[in-house]
């Protein structure tokens, strides 16, 4: 890869993929008659709750959740998604049935599945949600590169070869997060020109995923990207206690002092964003469109900590 961590403009020179990386079929499956999901990122926050949310809002006949975990076994893998589900209170028996735990890692090529189940899924998945990603605001953008870049790349080629599928990429509304966007208001469909200037690597992997989903999206896969705001608690108040909003509040009831700052957060319940993706990619007129989930009243720490 490149040298350089991003700052330096060179961000455009990452936005290469590879020629053969294009729908080999031509669409046979209506978005109505999808049931063979592949999900990313199945363990985490909002991972849990999408799979919650695909079993509520897709029919059930046929339908089929294969999760990519990094487990040892596919019995490893089913634990720890059942295990996360019920952390996060989204868990109940029935679902079972629906989901397929599968050994995997994003930063290898196919994804690391074994090659005679990576051939299956290429006939078999309709439709690809690509949520998986290394959350991470001190990284550098090599070291996130592998998972957050290559994790893109690898769903993309897999979202192309065998049967073409839909492919629906979680971005984050960080994608703005560069200064000639401050204090601007920006629009869901506005290209996204420009990469200088990014205080945060993970973001900089974060527009370079989706600048790689357009250019597959011109080569004829349907494409859908979101931006989820800053992620919160459901509305059960159920929430990941290691995130930077949840651990703001909580380090600042732990030193009775609030930082001084004019942060704003976009606070965004995580139910509503997982039943949002799952609506919105469901839709025909929804591809090749981009949406911003976010909460339009960001929450300031003054308030935050008055109410």
């Amino acid at each position: 890869g490149s040298k350089g961590n991003g700052r330096k403009g060179n961000l455009a020179q990452e936005c290469r993929l590879e020629d053969s990386i294009r729908p080999e079929n031509s669409y046979t499956t209506e978005l109505s008659q999808c049931r063979s999901i592949f999900l990313t990122g199945a363990t985490g926050f909002l991972g849990a709750h999408l799979i919650r949310s695909f079993i509520e809002q897709y029919p059930s006949d046929g339908l089929s959740i294969t999760c990519l975990v990094r487990a040892d076994s596919e019995e490893a893998a089913m634990k720890r998604i059942i295990r996360n589900m019920q952390h996060y209170h989204c868990w109940d028996d029935s679902y079972k049935p629906f989901i397929h735990g599968i050994t995997g890692d994003l930063s290898k090529p196919d994804l690391g599945i074994a090659p005679d189940i990576y051939s299956r899924l290429c006939e078999e998945i309709d439709v690809i949600y690509h949520n998986g990603a290394v959350l991470n605001f001190v990284y550098p953008y090599e070291f996130l590169k592998a998972t957050n870049v290559n994790g893109t790349i690898e769903t993309l080629r897999l979202a192309c070869r065998g049967k073409a599928k839909y492919y629906n990429y979680v971005s984050s509304y960080s994608v703005y997060d560069t200064p000639d966007k401050t204090g601007r208001h920006v629009f869901e469909n506005d290209p996204l020109t420009t990469s200088k200037g990014f205080s945060l690597a993970y973001s900089e992997t974060k527009w370079v995923s989706e600048k790689l989903t357009g250019i597959a999206n011109t080569r004829g896969l349907r494409t859908v990207i979101y931006r989820p705001g800053d992620i919160t608690g459901s509305e059960e108040g159920i929430w990941e206690v290691d995130d930077m909003v949840s651990r703001v509040i909580t380090g600042s009831i732990q030193m009775r002092s609030i930082p001084r700052t004019s942060y704003c957060m976009h606070m965004t319940p995580v139910d509503y964003v997982a039943d949002a993706i799952t609506c919105i990619s469901r839709k025909p007129e929804a591809l090749g469109q981009a949406f911003n989930i976010i909460n339009p009243k960001p929450v300031s720490m003054k308030q935050l900590i008055s109410d």
